[in-house]
């Protein structure tokens, strides 16, 4: 059985796995997005749990950086 994340990333920060906010316990706005993780520290937490990274997907138009990130468990 596979497990499955969805990861919206902005600026190196995730901001929503699975549609749920990540900046802790305030609604997302521009002052909580400093609490959101930043990426390579998230990515090394899920891997040492079995998570891996299987598929991105950029979706920054401009000079907005945003992505989206696939990853999977078994």
């Amino acid at each position: 059985m596979f497990r499955y994340e969805v990861w919206y990333v902005q600026d190196d920060r995730v901001t929503f796995i699975n549609g749920k906010w990540q900046g802790g316990d305030s609604k997302p706005a521009i002052e909580s997005f400093s609490h959101c993780p930043l990426v390579w520290d998230a990515l090394n937490k899920r891997g040492k749990e079995g998570w891996r990274l299987i598929a991105t997907s950029n979706l920054g138009e401009n000079h907005q950086k945003s992505e989206k990130l696939y990853l999977e468990k078994r």
